[in-house]
């Protein structure tokens, strides 16, 4: 069973630390490949101080932190970054993956560098062995693929901190391979081509005719990327919310794209949410007061000093189910505090989509929320306004923070009113006779800019950002599949960028989303954006799915100027390791966001 295995005797191992259990001389390589040695070990079943291993059930990835640190951060040695980083290499950690930790801390070193353990490949179950009768002998293969040629390599094997393992362990006479780097292999930082100069175009007017000069000159810069064939590519909520940065020495501060390619996306998106602590709370709270709004300002302005335009979308919570709440003297659905209290509303817990459209109309199968509030505040329900200029002020406060600071913002309120998904939508813009009356739309958009605006506002650039798919297509109306876009427009006066939203992986959906808006910002002399898009990272075919049909838009009369993908992880790769991906789609997405024409903040001009 173990016949070409070499038996190493290990004994009990219960160390506070790390036990380094052998050294393993690796073959000379003449270049790049794989090393590959295959392990043998007893574990059992139900015993909690036995290794920590889940073979043979499955393959897991292995973050082994001194052998990916190299790769990474080149120029440095592992013990140099080590050392300037504070951290101790004989206590070496092995993260957890989906609750399981990995056999061994395995560190391959060559010539001088460190290379990335890929795999721990598919367990193997030996069977019951005369010498373990109280389990199995479990069999893994180490695949280690080393970017470079190395004249000499050592695999160092260690045990977890008191694993109490008290068997012997085997290992077969390592091997070479000549490979191509993995699909999920990320090497150096890609070069990127010169920041372009962009010619403002001050064509485009800010609806807002007391606009500071900071927004002035964003929109005209906006423009003058669109009209050059540029296209600025952003990412919801990063650095608060990354798929990546779970192994060890990673920066947790960092946008997983700048993970991959040295730079942060070049919009910035955040969301009202922040600004009640129901969205990013844990960055927020480090401020002294826990002031949410202030420290979303702040994230905002950090960003833009670094290239990238802040866009605040609003998911704002039900003003009339607050106020109804209030009124029937009920505390906080949510967290069981008072509503009014100190003269300021408690919106946290509030919802914006099916926490408060709780009713099903069986007229049409169709949700709404059975408060009304957009009906309300056209029909001017003070009560309900009330409430809901409360809310606004908490917007109109963090605007006015980054006007202070000369930084502009595209604000997005009211998006995806096309569809039934929250209560500004069209279910939700109905008259007392439940016919669909978009006038209710296009008046409370108009009362959100005029409010901002009382307010002080004046670096706010309004986005106006329906959800895509067949807009205007009357044969719809009066159904879920109806996606209004020029009759709940708003008008020229209160809106400078034209947008969509869209998840659809269809292409010629999303061209067609795109001829659409691009027209009507031809028309109408708007700026033209995807607000929010997105799609599987998993999908190879996704970075040209979304880039190229977004970025290549000759056949329309205007280009879009700037894209933004939603809120990470789900939608785009990152890094498990310094120079491993989740995805094999990683290689196709960072050629794409490095593109030419594709700008991310180290090629903006702001």
């Amino acid at each position: 069973m173990l016949e070409n295995f070499t038996k190493l005797s290990v004994g009990i191992l219960k160390g506070a630390s790390h036990t380094l259990v052998t050294e393993i001389a690796l073959p000379r390589s003449v270049s790049p490949g794989t090393f590959e040695v295959t392990l043998a070990y007893k574990f059992r079943r139900g015993r909690s101080d036995s290794w920590n291993v889940s073979m043979p059930w499955g393959t897991f990835p292995v973050d082994i932190r001194g052998l990916e640190m190299f790769a990474a951060y080149g120029g440095q040695s592992v013990s140099e970054y080590a050392e300037a980083h504070g951290i101790d290499l004989s206590k070496p950690e092995i993260p957890a993956v989906t609750g399981f930790g990995s056999a061994f801390y395995a560190e391959l070193s060559a010539h001088g560098e460190v290379a990335d353990a890929l795999t721990l490949g598919d367990g193997e179950d030996l069977g019951s062995a005369d010498d373990a009768p109280l389990g199995f002998y479990g069999k893994v293969t180490l695949r280690l693929y080393s970017p470079k040629a190395a004249d000499s390599a050592v695999l160092k094997l260690y045990a977890p901190p008191d694993c109490g393992y008290d068997a012997d362990v085997y290992y077969t006479a390592p091997t070479f391979t000549e490979t191509d780097a993995p699909e999920t292999y990320v090497g150096s930082t890609p070069a990127f081509a010169p920041a372009p100069e962009i010619t403002e175009d001050y064509a485009a007017i800010p609806c807002d005719r007391d606009a500071v000069p900071c927004a002035k000159k964003l929109l005209a810069y906006l423009k003058g990327v669109a009209d050059a064939g540029y296209l600025l590519y952003g990412v919801q909520n990063y650095p608060y919310e990354k798929g990546g940065g779970g192994y060890a020495g990673a920066d947790a501060k960092s946008s997983d794209v700048y993970d991959l390619v040295g730079a942060n996306p070049a919009i910035f998106g955040l969301d009202s949410l922040s600004l009640i602590g129901m969205e990013n709370a844990w960055r927020v709270e480090q401020l002294p007061d826990g002031d949410y709004v202030r420290g979303s300002a702040l994230r905002s302005i950090v960003e833009w000093r670094g290239g990238s335009i802040s866009t605040l979308s609003m998911h704002m919570s039900d003003p009339a189910m607050v106020y109804d709440d209030y009124i029937n003297g009920n505390r906080n659905r949510a967290t069981g505090e008072p509503l009014f209290e100190n003269g300021k509303w408690n919106f946290k817990g509030y919802g914006y989509d099916n926490s408060c459209r709780t009713a099903t109309d069986s007229r049409d199968g169709r949700e709404r929320s059975p408060h009304k509030p957009m009906l309300r505040i056209y029909r001017g329900d003070e009560g309900v306004i009330g409430v809901f200029n409360a809310y606004l002020d908490l917007v109109a406060e963090y605007c006015l923070l980054l006007q202070a600071e000369n930084v502009p913002v595209l604000l997005r309120p009211f998006h995806e009113n096309s569809g039934d998904w929250f209560w500004w939508g069209n279910s939700g813009c109905e008259d007392e006779s439940g016919a669909y009356a978009p006038e209710i739309f296009r008046a409370n958009w108009r009362y959100i800019v005029e409010y901002l605006q009382g307010k002080g506002v004046h670096n706010a650039l309004y986005v106006y950002s329906p959800n895509g798919d067949d807009f205007d297509n009357e044969t719809k109306l009066g159904t879920a599949a109806f996606r209004p876009y020029k009759i709940t427009y708003p008008g020229d006066e209160f809106v400078d960028i034209t947008a969509f939203d869209d998840y659809t992986t269809d292409r010629a959906v999303l061209k067609s989303d795109v001829k659409t808006v691009t027209d009507f910002a031809h028309a109408h002399n708007k700026v033209a954006a995807a607000s929010e898009v997105t799609g599987s990272p998993t999908d190879g075919a996704i970075s040209a799915f979304l880039f190229g049909t977004l970025s290549d838009t000759a056949e329309y009369k205007q280009h879009l100027a700037y894209m933004l993908q939603w809120t990470p992880p789900s939608y785009a790769p990152y890094l498990v390791s310094p120079t491993r991906a989740n995805s094999g789609a990683v290689r196709e997405f960072v050629g794409a966001v490095t593109a030419e024409r594709i700008l991310l903040s180290n090629r903006t001009k702001l």
